[in-house]
């Protein structure tokens, strides 16, 4: 999917899937170009079927994560088998489960098809940032040991104490 320019403010990641005749547990994960931008803790995946429609939308929180404008991606781990309606065939696609998340670190195009997904997000607006005395917008970027790096999140300095822009 998609995010808007300005990117915006991800509070809830909703997946079309089920457990492939039994639940199974599951982490929701939302990917950025190969970089993980959120996983979710394990959570139960509930019994699905295998037919078109059998399966149900499984919800995972997000803690107010700022997403940069660009293409995401969403997809899940699960410890057993699962199966979701593909979009936009109406078909069904058929996933194994391996025993641990271990690192995820990118896709896994097993079953072939594209998943319902969609994500509950506040758009973020355009970032600017202060660079040789003028306001720029563009991909805002922080300093952190040394390196460039996109920000994960957007907070701000209240009573002496940083929170979350939610």
């Amino acid at each position: 999917m998609n995010l808007p320019a300005g990117g915006g403010i991800v509070t809830d990641c909703y997946v079309y899937v089920g457990g492939d005749l039994a639940s199974v547990t599951g982490q929701l994960v939302i990917w950025g170009g190969s970089a993980i931008l959120w996983q979710s803790g394990n959570f139960t995946i509930p019994a699905g079927s295998r037919s078109v429609a059998g399966q149900g939308w499984v919800h995972q929180s997000v803690p107010s994560v700022y997403m940069g404008a660009g293409t995401l991606h969403i997809g899940w781990w699960s410890s057993g088998n699962v199966v979701w309606t593909m979009y936009p065939t109406g078909t069904t696609g058929y996933l194994r489960g391996q025993a641990t998340p271990g690192a995820i670190s990118g896709s896994n195009s097993e079953g072939g098809g594209n998943p319902g997904v969609y994500l509950v997000y506040t758009p973020g607006g355009i970032m600017r940032v202060r660079r040789s005395g003028v306001w720029t917008t563009g991909q805002v970027q922080v300093r952190r040991s040394g390196v460039w790096t996109t920000p994960t999140g957007v907070f701000i300095r209240r009573s002496g104490a940083w929170v979350p822009v939610s």
